[in-house]
């Protein structure tokens, strides 16, 4: 199986590899585990906006700057289908406990490209 590192394809799964934090990213937001040989382990993704913040802090500059040229080149969202907050209204987010809140608005700040820090 060839398997290219920066974007690779594995039975039709075009990813990014985060090597910073032993990861992939597919077309859809979904995040997988990378195993020992280097592919990625299909069998535990989730979603990138389930990811923990400290998944995120792990990421080194460069990787994180691809996974932000990855997110929009495919137009990934936290909102979409798949996403955390997919179908929710803004009413609904804040109901959310302020953990989630903080999330949201975090994400949706991120995802339009505003500075964060």
């Amino acid at each position: 199986m060839d398997f290219n590192k920066n974007k690779g394809e594995l039975m039709s799964l075009e990813v990014l590899i985060l090597e910073s934090v032993g990861a992939c990213v597919d077309t859809n937001g979904v995040t997988y585990p990378l195993q020992v040989n280097g592919t990625p382990d299909t069998n535990n993704g989730v979603h990138f906006s389930e990811c923990e913040s400290e998944w995120f802090d792990k990421l080194s500059d460069d990787d994180y700057s691809s996974f932000l040229n990855w997110h929009v080149e495919h137009s990934l969202s936290a909102f979409k289908e798949g996403g955390k907050f997919h179908n929710y209204t803004p009413e609904q987010l804040n109901e959310l406990d302020s953990k989630y809140t903080e999330e949201a608005d975090f994400i949706s700040r991120w995802e339009n490209g505003e500075e964060l820090f």
